[in-house]
């Protein structure tokens, strides 16, 4: 068996918010979201209002869940985790 080492390019993150507080929120997700290097998405219950656009490429993209009180299976959101591994991230 190989392995590969560790590296950020083998970790899809997956950040839940709201819309609403995505204004506070948004400089931990720039803090460590490198464009081309780091994989995720930020899931968000609703899109964004307009102040959000353009979407900037200094945070993550975000995709749009079902509300996300109704999606959550428990505290730690291992629901939302294993939706966020379907997507599609080339040899994940």
């Amino acid at each position: 068996m190989t392995t590969t080492p560790a590296s950020f390019s083998r970790i899809v993150f997956g950040v839940v918010s709201s819309v609403n507080t995505w204004k506070n929120r948004k400089s931990y997700a720039e803090s460590w979201w490198r464009p081309n290097v780091t994989r995720g998405y930020i899931f968000l219950g609703r899109a964004p209002t307009l102040r959000y656009h353009p979407w900037p490429s200094s945070s993550p993209p975000f995709r749009i869940n079902a509300p996300i009180k109704s999606r959550i299976k428990n505290k730690y959101g291992a629901h939302v985790t294993c939706e966020n591994s379907t997507n599609n991230h080339g040899d994940f």
